[in-house]
């Protein structure tokens, strides 16, 4: 199944340098979806990375099982600066989704 902005998501995605993923399924998503709806290839790299050629360069893949408390991760969306902070998001960019990530 394919989001309907899927391809303008990966765009975005591959302006990175570095694009890095908690486990080898999400980066194998990643690098299949990148594939198939934009038609980019990845190549091994030094080190066991992985990268996928975009735009003249390459944007390297890594993998690093780092794991998130979901209780600390929970506690953290109380703050009054969290909240603050995504109200001012939603506020600025009004009729957009967003999406964000834990790092």
């Amino acid at each position: 199944k394919e989001i309907e902005f899927g391809a303008t998501v990966l765009e975005g995605i591959l302006h990175a340098d570095i694009v890095g993923f908690h486990g080898f399924t999400d980066a194998r998503h990643f690098l299949s979806s990148a594939k198939r709806i934009l038609g980019l290839s990845h190549d091994s790299l030094e080190g066991g990375l992985l990268g996928v050629k975009y735009k003249g360069r390459t944007v390297v893949v890594t993998m690093s099982s780092v794991s998130v408390e979901p209780e600390m991760v929970d506690a953290v969306m109380d703050f009054p600066t969290t909240i603050s902070g995504a109200a001012e998001l939603k506020s600025k960019h009004s009729g957009r989704a967003i999406i964000a990530g834990v790092d």
